[in-house]
Parts: structure tokens; C-alpha cells; sequence
């Protein structure tokens, strides 16, 4: 019986055979996918976790098939002997954000991604103006506008950039933060929703600089962005008008307001004088002068 078995096994394994076949391409595959997760985690990682790639492939092969078993043997337990089938939660453990802080990428690396400076461009606005985020530095050295500054901070941050309109700014907010700490902190506070406080800032914001505003205003405080020059020509507008009377000019947009409607009442009486004149002249019929010869 077991000459016939080992006959069959070496006429299957044979160089002839279409199953010796399919074991070469599969073999090369295989040999194929090593290759490519050896590079692809040389690149990112380093060499000793790339050597171990390989090995890893072997090891989750033979968890699938455990897993797989225990499925199967867990199936046949409820269809032959009504055992109910247990759900077989694994336990997971999320990394919080500190761990993936080293993962998100920098405002250096979207600064070169997005073409608006070098690598060596930084390095020296840095090295140049000693203090400030790159960002800041190349804006201060005229290396970046105001736009981009704005918008590259905003598409990291993936806060809102707004323009701000120092009309609009309601007082209360003003008082409750005094112009020193906007000059300090760069920021200004542009909009009142009952309990949220809308704030501009140059830059954005770190947890514990919110924390505290949120405490020391006794409101929730929303960050958003706004450009540089926005922010101090809102705060030159906006923090005069708490003891400054208002300008005399002011005075009188009422009255040129009243001006401009009572312009318009004229208009719309001399449009209707000039109508009805047209009709009473069409009903009396053509006057001497208006014939033509």
C-alpha cells in the first residue's frame, strides 16, 4: 500500500507534471513578495526591521491557518452540537496622540511639498532670524507673502482662514481681551456666539494656550487663521473705538444716507411728470413743431 502512495506523490511532484509547474510560479511569487516588502520596509523603517519582514510574512501565515482551524472547529460545534458560537473580541490598544505626533508630517516638509521654499532656504531663515516657526522666518526674511504664510499654516492646522473685518468686531469681546495680550499673543477676538469666542490668530494655537483663554475669558475660544496685517490693522480699528469717541464724519452718514433717498424720490417724480406729459400730448395730437416736413 505504500509503494502505490509514493509512486502517486512522485508522479504528482514529477519535472512532467502540471502541479510541479504551478509549485515554481508560486514559488517564485512568493520569493517575488519578499522582495518587495524587504525594500518597501527598508525605505521607510531601516534594515533590521526589513530583515525581519520575511519571517513576518511565514508567522502570519501560520496565525491565518490557527485561526482558520478554530473557526472551522467552532462551526462544526454549533451546526452538529448546538454550542453557540462566542464572539472572539481582540484587544486593542490605540496609540494616543503624543505617539503620532512623530508621524505627522511637519510644516517644514509641506512647506518643500508644496514648492514654496528649499530645504536650504529654511535652514538659513532659521539660522537668520533665530526665533519664530519657519514659516514666520522665511516671512520676515520676504521669502514667503502673506498668503501663502496664511495658507500653508491653514492646511496644516485645517483651520479656517478668514478675512477680518474690524466694523464688525462687537466691543464686548475687545474688553474682555485687552490689547496688550493681542499684541503679545498676536490674536483678536472678531465674533461673540453665546458661549464661543471666534479668535484670529497669526499662527495657530497650541492645547494649552487655548486651555488657559478658555479660562481666563470664561468662554469657549475657537481658533481660526487670519494674515498678519489683518490681524494688526483690525486691532489698530477695533481697540481706538473702546475710548475714543466716534469721528465726526460718522455723523453724518445718516444724513447723506436721507440725501441720497430723497435724490432718488426726485428721480422717481420726474420720471413720472415726464410720463404723464408724454401721454396727455399723444391724446391732443401732434403739435406744429413736432411735424417734420
Amino acid at each position: 500500500m505504500a509503494l502505490p502512495a509514493v509512486k502517486l506523490v512522485g508522479g504528482l511532484l514529477s519535472s512532467a507534471s502540471l502541479l510541479w509547474k504551478i509549485t515554481i510560479i508560486d514559488s517564485w511569487l512568493l520569493v517575488y513578495r519578499g522582495v518587495q516588502k524587504f525594500i518597501s520596509v527598508q525605505s521607510i523603517y531601516n534594515f533590521k526591521q526589513a530583515a525581519f519582514a520575511t519571517p513576518r510574512v511565514v508567522v502570519g501565515n501560520l496565525i491565518n491557518f490557527l485561526a482558520t482551524v478554530r473557526a472551522l472547529k467552532m462551526y462544526l460545534a454549533n451546526k452538529l452540537f448546538r454550542t453557540p458560537i462566542v464572539w472572539l473580541k481582540t484587544a486593542h490598544v490605540f496609540p494616543g496622540e503624543a505617539e503620532l505626533s512623530e508621524y505627522i508630517k511637519t510644516i517644514e516638509d509641506l512647506l518643500i511639498e508644496e514648492g514654496l521654499a528649499t530645504h536650504e532656504q529654511i535652514l538659513h531663515a532659521l539660522q537668520v532670524e533665530k526665533a519664530g516657526s519657519a514659516p514666520l522666518c522665511l516671512l520676515r526674511m520676504g521669502l514667503l507673502d502673506e498668503k501663502d504664510f496664511t495658507q500653508i499654516w491653514s492646511k496644516h492646522s485645517r483651520l479656517e482662514a478668514r478675512f477680518i473685518n474690524p466694523a464688525e468686531i462687537p466691543a464686548a469681546p475687545l474688553r474682555r481681551f485687552r490689547e496688550a495680550d493681542s499684541l503679545k499673543l498676536e490674536a483678536i477676538p472678531i465674533e461673540q456666539k453665546d458661549d464661543q469666542l471666534v479668535m484670529a490668530f497669526r499662527e495657530p494655537p497650541g492645547s494649552e494656550l487655548v486651555a488657559r483663554l478658555n479660562q481666563q475669558l470664561g468662554l469657549r475660544v475657537q481658533p481660526v487663521l487670519s494674515r498678519p496685517s489683518n490681524i494688526s490693522y483690525a486691532r489698530d480699528c477695533a481697540y481706538p473705538r473702546l475710548v475714543l469717541s466716534p469721528p465726526r464724519l460718522a455723523a453724518f452718514s445718516a444724513r447723506f444716507q436721507q440725501a441720497a433717498g430723497l435724490d432718488g424720490v426726485c428721480r422717481i417724480c420726474s420720471s413720472t411728470w415726464a410720463s404723464s406729459a408724454s401721454r396727455k400730448r399723444a391724446k391732443s395730437g401732434p403739435r406744429a413743431w413736432d411735424v417734420r416736413l
